[in-house]
């Protein structure tokens, strides 16, 4: 079973600044991209300090990365915090890391990281979604269900942006079906999940976006 990311950082640096069309991220997308960080970072600085969630989330990815900026875990971690309490996803994936690893300058608590991860998946990112099929398979931070383990699973692999990561969300759904020695009812049962779960992550999505276009400029 795919386990906890044991590094605080995510591979989609900047994606916000990839998928906007807006002068002053399309401007900060193009500096990362020749490796001008500190120039990317000066550009999206305001519109984090102004309580923008996707700045505030890949500023601190670039602290946690060491790009533009000294290497800082934990001035990466209070940038994730701000964006979290707006409800980024990518930065509560990487708070729950923080948490689930105790790191920069958290103590480490699975109940905590459990609950960012949680955040995380119910907006629609993946990676969030399968850690979050391993906390409820294993009862690490949260209840043990394997049923919810599965249902988080199988979003995973329909919501993969590659035939790698959905495979391995397959993988889990097997896994955690044989572990849990899941009768035909059980995985019925968690098959049901699916519905309500996709229309909540798309309830959430819908309204976070809401709120973050507000400051694209």
């Amino acid at each position: 079973m795919r386990g906890l990311v044991p590094r605080l950082i995510s591979a989609v640096l900047l994606v916000s600044l990839i998928a906007c069309t807006t002068t002053v991220k399309q401007r900060a997308r193009s500096a990362y991209q020749r490796g001008d960080y500190a120039t990317a970072r000066a550009l999206i600085e305001p519109l984090a300090e102004s309580g923008d969630p996707e700045a505030l989330a890949n500023i601190g990815l670039m602290y946690a990365q060491g790009q533009g900026v000294p290497k800082d875990l934990v001035t990466a971690v209070a940038y994730f915090q701000r964006a979290a309490e707006k409800n980024s996803p990518l930065a509560n994936y990487n708070l729950g890391t923080a948490y689930t690893t105790g790191q920069g300058g958290l103590e480490r608590d699975d109940v905590r990281g459990a609950a960012c991860f949680k955040l995380a998946a119910e907006h629609r990112h993946v990676e969030s979604m399968l850690t979050l099929s391993s906390l409820y398979a294993q009862g690490r931070g949260l209840e043990k269900d394997p049923q919810r383990a599965l249902a988080w699973a199988a979003l995973a692999a329909g919501n993969a942006g590659d035939v790698a990561f959905r495979e391995s969300a397959l993988d889990q759904q097997r896994k955690i079906s044989r572990e849990a020695k899941m009768t035909p009812a059980d995985i019925e049962a968690a098959i049901a999940l699916g519905p309500s779960l996709r229309a909540l992550i798309d309830e959430n999505v819908a309204r976070y976006w809401a709120v973050a276009s507000q400051y694209d400029r």
